[in-house]
């Protein structure tokens, strides 16, 4: 493709972008349920939206220190996710997580190059994260959750303290949504208690959807949660971090948004089964 017609490209999509964010309330940011037309470039604009390409990790180019602090020594980190078009939330292990800019790695970089390549059978970066430190509490004694069961799904996280009398309240909508194909509900208790005190009162409930392990629910909250007031607080992200919607628990326990969310995101499940199935009968013939 020549200069000529990339720049028209550049500027549809740019057209296209301002006319979708022009038209959404900035309290429903629908535009984080959109997906880049195809042939979109890659760049800082589209790239909150390309998730499915989002590298595993990213590099600093150069060394980089967060604000009022010392240089961070490590210069690889785990890509929670894209938070904008300037910033990408990096958990850098000991010297913590934090908000880079993006102009200060090679994520652009390695997302063309993914979508290059294709991304078929990629481990997406949110279910590989947290699905190595789920419960399930189907069992018991209670055991590891299996990753694959959340696999290609997008993830709802659960705020809340562990309240039997709320989690009695919320168990039927929120099972209601787990029981779909696209979304795997996930707890993320908050305060100071053990995996064996969730696990009791989930098994007395009866309660069959995951929870995040204790020792890492402060770090699940700080990749995918932007600043929430109080509990509960709902989250709605993609298999790759991707923040898709968040909010409230509704007073009147009605999840109707998430479910006009999940239903805008079929197209988006429906193509990518078909780039897989491409994929699969491309490898075999």
């Amino acid at each position: 493709m020549t200069s000529r017609t990339k720049r028209p490209l550049t500027i549809f999509f740019l057209g296209w972008l301002g006319a979708l964010l022009a038209s959404c309330s900035p309290a429903e940011s629908p535009i984080l349920v959109a997906t880049a037309p195809a042939g979109a470039p890659v760049t800082a604009q589209t790239l909150p939206i390309l998730d499915d390409y989002w590298p595993y990790r990213v590099h600093l180019d150069e060394p980089w220190a967060p604000e009022g602090e010392q240089p961070i020594a490590q210069q690889r980190g785990l890509l929670m996710r894209v938070e904008d078009a300037e910033h990408l939330r990096v958990d850098f292990g000991r010297y913590g997580m934090h908000s880079v800019p993006v102009g200060m790695t090679d994520v652009l970089e390695q997302t063309k190059a993914l979508r290059a390549e294709g991304n078929d059978g990629k481990i997406d970066n949110a279910t590989r994260m947290i699905g190595r430190a789920l419960g399930d509490p189907r069992w018991e004694p209670w055991r590891a959750y299996r990753r694959t069961d959340a696999a290609h799904r997008d993830l709802l996280l659960v705020g809340m303290p562990l309240d039997r009398a709320l989690l009695a309240q919320m168990q039927e909508p929120l099972s209601a949504l787990d029981a779909t194909d696209r979304v795997r509900v996930v707890m993320l208790f908050q305060g100071e208690i053990t995996d064996q005190e969730i696990f009791d009162v989930l098994f007395e409930l009866g309660w069959t959807m995951p929870w995040l392990l204790q020792r890492h629910t402060r770090g699940g909250t700080e990749a995918y949660l932007n600043e929430a007031e109080g509990l509960p607080w709902l989250a709605l992200v993609t298999p790759n971090g991707r923040l898709l919607h968040q909010q409230a628990w509704p007073a009147d326990g009605e999840l109707t948004r998430f479910q006009r969310i999940l239903t805008a995101r079929e197209a988006h499940w429906s193509a990518a089964g078909t780039a897989r199935a491409g994929a699969g009968d491309a490898a075999s013939s």
